[in-house]
């Protein structure tokens, strides 16, 4: 197995424990610092690092979609941006989470979107937006 595929799958179950937590274990008093901040943080190193190895050198830019074929064909630019979706889809997982609980938005509701967030992101985001709108009546994150 190549050493990219490695850090590939390690990323993939770093991030494993803390979807369950999340997923299982949402009202456990550490799950939102371990799943919502601390595995984030962890993740947005990573992502640091793997970025400033590779994009000086990579030829890529963002100012195209040429452009960023190009800095995607770096396998440390590629794993950044996978690693940033690890990160930022955990986060708002986390978040989802801790406004239901304050909206007490019943948790059977949520769980279908927290899973849809752990897959397809922005989906389960939405879906989570969509199922808080009718109890908060607003898009504002900190209305009640």
């Amino acid at each position: 197995m190549h050493p990219f595929d490695l850090i590939f799958w390690a990323l993939n179950l770093f991030v494993l424990p803390f979807w369950g937590l999340l997923l299982f274990a949402p009202r456990w008093k550490w799950t939102q610092s371990l799943s919502g901040m601390i595995a984030p943080l962890i993740l947005s190193v990573f992502f640091i690092v793997f970025f400033i190895v590779e994009f000086p050198s990579s030829g890529g830019k963002f100012g195209s979609v040429a452009d960023l074929k190009i800095l995607l064909a770096s396998p440390f630019v590629l794993l950044a941006m996978w690693t940033h979706y690890l990160a930022f889809d955990l986060f708002i997982a986390a978040w989802e989470i801790r406004d239901s609980q304050r909206l007490g938005i019943p948790y059977i509701k949520v769980f279908p979107q927290v899973l849809l967030t752990m897959f397809l992101g922005p989906f389960g985001f939405l879906g989570y937006l969509l199922t808080r709108f009718p109890i908060s009546k607003t898009l504002d994150s900190d209305a009640s």
